[in-house]
């Protein structure tokens, strides 16, 4: 029988936190839902901790990969398998709460969006972060149109539609494989966010300026990509002198970072 909801949680190296991630999920009123964990080629015990879930709750569903290949990837294996009329991306390693699961889906039940997304709080952080990004939709499209995230990729549920309209995470991005999905349906599709925190995030440190310059790399290839792909007739004028301040970004960043080799580097995607 299909899930209302099918929750794709990318986990690598997660042994630590994956247990708490998926136990989570179960704390709302929403128990309509699958879990597809992919171990993105753990090295640590993330597979066995899967399984081990798996065999206690039928509803979880394990996807391996051989080898690590980033989140991007991981998730993509998993929308590839999930059966539910919605999605919910879940990190191995985040809290949900305040009902995310059954408010969204309901939300999603009423409302013409694609997807609805939520607030976040860091834990583990001192002092703890809390997101405040816009709730409705011309708010939400407008961050876009300013070439910057315009909700929580973490917190969000998609519509299955989404993924077969506009495809699912480019891996060819190393970095910002969240914020090309969200871009390439912002301007063409409705998109909300619940005003309350539904996801509790373990924050880490504060990037080095060399992360800062990878991130601003990557962002401007996304941004690049699809001002291309954009019809000539979408006004996105903010959009192209985003891409362009981000381009001045990334030449200031390495022009103060040595051998940074950025478009090479092999770094766990996000």
């Amino acid at each position: 029988m299909r899930p209302r909801i099918s929750v794709v949680m990318a986990a690598h190296n997660a042994a630590t936190t994956l247990g708490q991630a998926v136990r989570s999920l179960d704390e709302g009123d929403e128990h309509d839902y699958e879990v597809v964990v992919v171990d993105d080629g753990s090295t640590d015990d993330t597979a066995a901790i899967a399984a081990a879930l798996a065999r206690r709750d039928e509803r979880v569903r394990v996807v391996q990969l051989p080898a690590n290949r980033g989140a991007g990837a991981a998730r993509n294996a998993g929308l590839a398998v999930a059966r539910g009329g919605y999605v919910a991306i879940h990190d191995a390693d985040d809290i949900c709460c305040g009902n995310r699961l059954k408010r969204q889906a309901d939300w999603l039940d009423r409302e013409p969006d694609w997807v609805i997304s939520g607030q976040f709080r860091t834990i583990e952080t001192s002092p703890a972060l809390l997101s405040c990004g816009p709730t409705d939709p011309s708010g939400i499209r407008r961050r876009f149109q300013g070439g910057t995230m315009g909700l929580v990729h973490g917190a969000s549920m998609f519509r299955s539609e989404y993924f077969a309209r506009f495809g699912g995470y480019r891996e060819q991005f190393r970095r910002s494989q969240d914020f090309d999905l969200l871009l390439r349906g912002a301007l063409i599709v409705s998109m909300s966010s619940l005003p309350d925190v539904v996801l509790l995030y373990r924050g880490g440190p504060s990037p080095s300026l060399t992360q800062r310059a990878r991130r601003h790399y990557w962002r401007h290839r996304v941004l690049e990509s699809n001002f291309v792909l954009l019809d000539s007739s979408t006004p996105w004028p903010i959009l192209a002198r985003r891409c362009a301040v981000h381009l001045r970004s990334v030449k200031t960043s390495l022009s103060t970072t040595s051998a940074i080799q950025i478009h090479e580097s092999h770094d766990e995607p996000q």
